[in-house]
């Protein structure tokens, strides 16, 4: 927005890439809402000199800037100069250009895609026309494809993702079979909601197509599980043919490799963990211009769960094994590794999402510190929140890998507040027997919080005991 409304700008227009369906053509047609001191010109799909003078004619009023216009004597760059030029000159509004779904502009060659010759033609005619009028006119694209073009290179680009957090509850409670409010709570099964929140991974043409699908009366379980098996019928939605014929053996692998992640991570992370594929850096770029990876606006990266790969190889617990036999655990170890660095020890503030991540990560790479920081600074939190269940379970979870006294006395916290006193002195013992020597401000913690049950049970005796060795 402030590249289109900044009269000072270098940049004169906004590309806006990325898989189908997430939206694209809904934020232009927002942006086109906030400005309204210009002139829409919309064209939808493959353009051509011919369209696009006659739908500019029929915009101007000046019987003169017509003819000017349709001069087939002179070129279209400078047509369009002496158009734009006069706009300014007079005050009236100038053009908006939103070029929707131009990827029909485009041909596949040497693994990306460019231009076609007469698309070209006209982009470069209305690029250099503003360039050289130093007109306010500016130029929307939304494309599933980056475009790498020296016509584009004053453009702003701005990749989407798939829908997650805030947004994606808002989205859900404006779909019927999704809606959690209390007063329009949907009847749709939750564990078919859930399901089809799965397939549908954030997208917000897949989410509305199963909103659909779900108030059907049709036998919803069984078309669903179908779509889980072979997802092919939910690609069509948001996926070129064209494009998955871009997808090489190598290209799948790294697709493959990135499925480790759960959520939009650093290209570092996606790096790190694709570091046996030659050339890895290059795939990465080409996956992004493709539309094949996810971008954030942060830059971060994630692999849409709607791709065509073979899950066979992708590992999603710990006990998962490549069908040649090899364990992958390393690449868990590697992801977990990287994660705690970058949203753990270099990141000031990290989410919960992102713990959340860097443990099921450490779980699965058996990264038995990482998880036990991770779970034991959550399992904290989450007490102090009064959300005592879910510190229980997480901690359980990591204590099937590593008996950590942090874990175990985060744990033992939760069972007092849910009244399970017994199991809770047991792990606050549990834990005094194995905390290290030189901690002794959380040996003096466990001590002090293990005489509050003994108080609790009326042993006063040994409860003031432990306080005064606390």
């Amino acid at each position: 927005l402030r590249t289109l409304i900044n009269p000072s700008s270098e940049e004169i227009g906004v590309l806006i890439h990325g898989m189908g369906g997430l939206g694209k053509s809904s934020l232009a047609a927002r942006l086109c809402d906030r400005l309204s001191n210009f002139q829409r010109v919309v064209w939808v799909g493959e353009i051509d000199e011919p369209s696009l003078v006659n739908r500019l004619t029929e915009k101007l009023d000046s019987k003169e800037l017509r003819e000017t216009l349709q001069n087939p004597d002179e070129e279209l760059k400078f047509r369009l100069k002496r158009v734009f030029g006069w706009l300014q000159e007079t005050g009236d509004k100038p053009f908006l250009f939103v070029l929707d779904d131009f990827e029909a502009n485009l041909e596949p060659r040497n693994d990306s895609y460019i231009l076609l010759a007469e698309s070209a033609k006209v982009l470069s005619a209305l690029v250099w026309s503003i360039n050289e009028s130093y007109g306010l006119d500016r130029i929307i694209i939304t494309s599933r494809y980056d475009i790498e073009s020296n016509y584009l290179q004053q453009f702003y680009k701005q990749p989407l993702e798939g829908m997650h957090g805030a947004e994606l509850r808002k989205k859900l409670n404006r779909l019927a079979a999704f809606n959690q409010d209390n007063k329009q709570k949907s009847q749709v099964d939750e564990t078919l909601q859930a399901k089809a929140q799965q397939l549908a991974d954030g997208n917000p043409r897949l989410l509305e197509w199963l909103d659909k699908l779900l108030r059907s009366r049709i036998d919803v379980g069984v078309i669903l599980e179908k779509l889980a098996d072979d997802s092919g019928e939910l690609r069509e939605q948001v996926l070129a043919e064209e494009l998955l014929q871009q997808m090489d053996d190598t290209m799948q692998k790294l697709l493959r490799l990135g499925l480790v992640f759960e959520l939009p991570v650093p290209r570092e992370a996606l790096e790190a963990v694709c570091k046996t594929i030659p050339e890895s850096e290059q795939y990465i770029d080409k996956a992004i211009a493709l539309g094949l990876l996810e971008v954030s606006p942060d830059g971060s990266l994630r692999v849409p769960r709607i791709l065509p790969l073979d899950k066979t190889t992708v590992i999603v617990t710990k006990e998962s094994i490549h069908p040649e036999g090899v364990d992958h655990r390393e690449t868990f170890e590697i992801a977990a590794k990287v994660l705690y660095r970058l949203w753990w020890e270099e990141k000031e503030t990290s989410t919960e999402e992102e713990k959340l991540e860097i443990h099921r990560l450490g779980l699965l790479g058996r990264e038995i510190k990482i998880a036990a920081e991770i779970a034991s600074v959550l399992g904290n939190r989450w007490k102090n929140q009064s959300r005592f269940r879910e510190a229980v379970k997480l901690c359980k979870s990591t204590l099937d890998i590593t008996e950590d006294y942090r874990v175990l006395h985060s744990l033992a916290r939760s069972e007092k507040q849910l009244g399970d006193m017994e199991l809770a002195k047991q792990h606050y013992q549990q834990a005094l027997e194995l905390c290290l020597q030189e901690d002794e401000t959380e040996k003096a913690t466990i001590i002090h919080n293990l005489a509050g049950i003994y108080a609790q049970q009326g042993d006063v005796s040994q409860a003031i005991s432990l306080y005064q060795q606390s």
